[in-house]
């Protein structure tokens, strides 16, 4: 008889919008990840979570992002899975993944081929945002590959697991101060900043991010992969924590309308465009403190 567990696998509508905007409701369910499925996104919960309450509560939310029009449609599929490995199938399955010339990003433990130029991330994913799978962190880490990261004071805002925070630290940097509103995000980056060695240089706090202030600014560097409402809310204030010649990397913007609601609020952060890049459906920009 196998030792291998039994998981109950959701598939979700919208693949990474389902990560996007179901990724922390499955989690505090008990998930233990994510992963893309063509246009579908699949979650796996050990067998001993309650299985109709999970199920309902996921057919609510599904049903009213789609309402909102934020998912394509309501279907919701489950099924047990017996005797895989699905947690070690799914990690395996996920790296190495490159992003950028430089950054490696792949689960502990799973064999990767690098060079000695290469960054390697050894994260350990537990939902589809931060694994690299997701376009956004791959943007991110593209674009902060053009900056002046060593020994640069740097701010990681919506900081997630860290692993913006770890590659800025594994590039040189002198400190992350590192923020997000997640309790278990803050665990996760605390966590990678020890397991990469980079912990004493890494500050991370639990809080809003239109909400917090940094202690000792000004700022070489700020990194904010998260959605455009808050970066709209938050980026005058934000770039006031920043000098002349100050470098930021905005993402987790869609590409089209949002990228040009972004786009038309740099001026009044006195922000340049340095770089931009698109990559699926997502928009990344780089830009300079003018």
């Amino acid at each position: 008889m196998s030792d291998l567990p039994k998981w109950l696998v959701v598939s979700l509508p919208g693949g990474d919008l389902a990560a996007e905007v179901l990724g922390n409701t499955v989690m505090e369910l008990g998930a233990k990840g994510m992963t893309p499925d063509g246009d579908r996104m699949l979650t796996a919960f050990p067998m001993t979570v309650n299985r109709d309450e999970v199920l309902a509560e996921i057919l609510r939310m599904v049903k009213a992002l789609h309402a909102e029009g934020l998912l394509p449609d309501e279907i919701v599929d489950a099924r047990v899975v017996e005797d895989e490995d699905w947690v070690g199938k799914w990690r395996r399955s996920l790296g190495p993944i490159r992003a950028g010339e430089r950054f490696v990003i792949v689960p502990p433990g799973v064999d990767a081929e690098t060079s000695e130029l290469d960054i390697v991330l050894a994260i350990e994913p537990r939902m589809a945002f931060g694994t690299g799978d997701h376009a956004t962190t791959r943007l991110a880490l593209a674009g902060m590959e053009r900056l002046p990261l060593k020994k640069a004071r740097v701010i990681d805002l919506g900081c997630g697991n860290g692993i913006l925070t770890v590659a800025a630290a594994l590039s040189g940097a002198a400190e992350v101060e590192s923020v997000d509103f997640e309790e278990e995000s803050v665990i996760e980056t605390v966590e990678n900043a020890e397991r990469h060695g980079v912990a004493e240089r890494v500050h991370v706090h639990a809080a809003d991010v239109l909400e917090w202030t940094p202690s000792a600014p000004p700022y070489d560097i700020l990194l904010a992969n998260i959605y455009l409402p808050p970066i709209l809310s938050g980026i005058v204030r934000w770039c006031g924590w920043l000098h002349k010649g100050s470098h930021a990397v905005f993402t987790g913007v869609r590409a089209g309308d949002e990228e040009r609601e972004l786009l038309a609020v740099l001026d009044s952060a006195n922000l340049r465009v340095l770089h931009s890049e698109h990559l699926d459906t997502w928009f990344c920009v780089v830009c300079e403190v003018v």
